[in-house]
């Protein structure tokens, strides 16, 4: 039996990082907060995750050179950004290193939950072969290779769940 997906969630603002966390554990999530990027990063080295939502705004490292971080590492994981600091040229830079969202604060914990649970259910791709596997949830197929792995439409393609 498959696992619950993991989420990373990186806000320095702990009540934000504590108010998603219960929502979302009250929805079948699995929730990894951390209060700075160096530790999600830290993290990151060492396990992988489904999801990742982080502030815009953090001492030490925003949420934009974040992003990129987590790109150069994996393409595919999805990736929302969420700010008090919201202006139109953020957003651009935000989807244009490949967020999958941006969201702007305060945001409400249950739309920021179905949000998760849309990207988490990621159509596959059409041009690839279906997944061996068509009842295993799409966050249980992906993401558990190395990233050269990883990175291949072989091994990220599955059935879609709805």
């Amino acid at each position: 039996m498959p696992k619950h997906p993991i989420i990373v969630f990186v806000d320095d603002d702990q009540r934000a990082s504590e108010l998603f966390s219960r929502y979302a554990q009250t929805e079948g999530l699995t929730v990894q907060g951390f209060q700075s990027v160096s530790a999600a990063q830290s993290w990151l080295e060492q396990n992988t995750a489904d999801l990742i939502i982080s502030d815009l705004k953090m001492p030490g490292m925003t949420g934009l050179e974040f992003l990129e971080w987590v790109r150069s590492r994996d393409k595919d994981v999805p990736f929302v950004l969420i700010t008090g600091y919201s202006t139109l040229d953020h957003a651009i830079d935000a989807l244009r290193l490949g967020a999958d969202d941006f969201i702007k604060k305060p945001f409400d914990p249950e739309e920021l939950v179905q949000l998760a649970h849309r990207l988490l259910r990621q159509e596959p791709d059409p041009k690839s072969p279906p997944s061996r596997r068509p009842n295993v949830p799409c966050w249980a197929t992906r993401r558990r290779f190395p990233v050269s792995i990883a990175s291949s439409t072989r091994f990220t393609t599955c059935a879609s769940t709805s």
